[in-house]
């Protein structure tokens, strides 16, 4: 896999070639009017301390802040990834391009084909103005042989990839090991730190076990299990979780008190 960073996509952005794009997938004309109108006669200006410069115009990228500003990101990176010979899936292809905003990867069954799509995205890429972030861009090798996925650089003229054994995608941690139980380690670690950072709104007396309930499920569990949809579970993995959430709800429900004694609750109790 090649993950693929660029260089301030934001602002690099050829906007005569984002207008054809548009075309391209059939926006009606008024709409590419309307989105022409807010970027032309764009300006900045840069503030140091208390001291501003002078304005100066924005001829490329698009709008910084602006909820259309990732739209159109989105569509001017997806008519190069479209234009890249991307058909079928994986079962039919030996490569394939994944991508959410400008987070792209390429998935390729061998090297070679890695670097053929490589070489069609950064030309497709070139035409919209975006560049290739070499430092950022990341190679890793998946395979069950441990002397395959040995972390080694990619080579493409004039690219030298620095190869990784593991690689933060989207928030998730891939591994050359393809193996799903570190990341759920670290789920499981993040989701402690979102229950401590909450510790005084479970802790408080003011809210009934009713309403701290729904508050864990809402915003402790979900972090826990982000990219759960793709996740393979062993035993051991469903284990991690469930001590997790049981731990975090005998401290919300709190002990039990039976005869004068009291004691943590049983794992029925918490189901």
């Amino acid at each position: 896999m090649l993950f693929i960073d660029y260089k301030q996509a934001f602002d690099r952005v050829d906007r005569n070639q984002l207008y054809r794009a548009l075309q391209e997938f059939s926006i009606p004309v008024k709409l590419i009017n309307l989105i022409k109108m807010t970027m032309n006669r764009t300006q900045a200006k840069v503030l140091v301390g208390k001291i501003s410069s002078r304005n100066f115009e924005v001829t490329g990228g698009v709008r910084q802040g602006e909820a259309l500003s990732a739209i159109l990101f989105n569509l001017a990176l997806h008519k190069a990834a479209k234009r890249v010979e991307n058909r079928g899936s994986l079962t039919s292809r030996s490569s394939q391009i994944m991508g959410y905003a400008d987070d792209l990867a390429i998935l390729g069954h061998t090297e070679r084909a890695v670097r053929e799509v490589f070489v069609e995205l950064e030309q497709e890429s070139k035409k919209l103005g975006l560049m290739i972030n070499k430092e950022k861009t990341k190679y890793l090798v998946i395979s069950p042989s441990e002397t395959r996925r040995v972390a080694r650089n990619l080579k493409i003229r004039p690219y030298s990839f620095e190869g990784v054994n593991s690689f933060k995608y989207l928030g998730v941690e891939i591994n050359s090991e393809n193996l799903i139980s570190r990341e759920i380690r670290n789920r499981i670690m993040a989701a402690n730190r979102a229950y401590f950072g909450l510790a005084n709104l479970f802790k408080s007396r003011l809210l009934t076990r009713k309403t701290k309930v729904p508050l864990y499920k809402a915003l402790v569990r979900p972090i826990a299990c982000y990219g759960a949809e793709t996740w393979v579970l062993n035993i051991a993995d469903e284990n991690a979780l469930r001590i997790f959430e049981r731990r975090v709800l005998r401290r919300i429900f709190g002990p039990v008190c039976d005869g004068g004694t009291w004691s943590i609750r049983w794992n029925h109790e918490l189901d």
